[in-house]
């Protein structure tokens, strides 16, 4: 994200450019941790918000406010559980390489998480908006997955674990 004088430039020519709204996209993915929301890969947890991360995200969102411009928010919506991660997960047979997302649909333990996610996210108070961005008028649209249809998957034959003859 952008530090606090980029935000600050970047939301000024926004606007000098007409701009009323910008669409942030995968600033969930939990790879991307200089680009993500979430506490950083290295840890053993990846359903947290990343405090300085968010610090930087909120004070954006607050430039973008101020100089009239909307935010669209597209989600990933990629939990990835790390190494030693234990938050009741049952053994499943899937192909996390293939597979992808598809778990966001199938698989309630991901379900649980990613709810999460979006809990603390939208329940998250902007310092600087003083408000949560569940009720920030500001926020134009929600994505809360991009790229992941149920039609692509079923099509590459994805939705079975590879134990029931399926190649997810």
């Amino acid at each position: 994200f952008p530090d606090s004088l980029q935000a600050i430039r970047m939301a000024k020519r926004f606007q000098a450019m007409g701009m009323n709204s910008i669409r942030m996209i995968n600033f969930d993915f939990p790879f991307w941790d200089q680009s993500s929301i979430l506490i950083p890969f290295s840890t053993q947890r990846s359903d947290a918000l990343n405090p300085e991360q968010m610090k930087k995200f909120d004070w954006f969102v607050y430039q973008l406010h101020e100089h009239g411009i909307y935010v669209h928010l597209t989600f990933f919506t990629l939990f990835s559980p790390r190494i030693n991660y234990n938050a009741g997960f049952t053994a499943v047979d899937y192909n996390w390489q293939t597979l992808g997302r598809i778990v966001n649909y199938i698989d309630s333990d991901y379900q649980r998480v990613q709810k999460q996610i979006l809990s603390l996210f939208f329940n998250h108070t902007n310092p600087y908006l003083q408000t949560a961005y569940k009720d920030y008028k500001g926020l134009l649209a929600v994505d809360i997955t991009d790229r992941n249809s149920m039609i692509q998957y079923l099509v590459g034959g994805h939705l079975h674990p590879q134990s029931q003859g399926g190649s997810g």
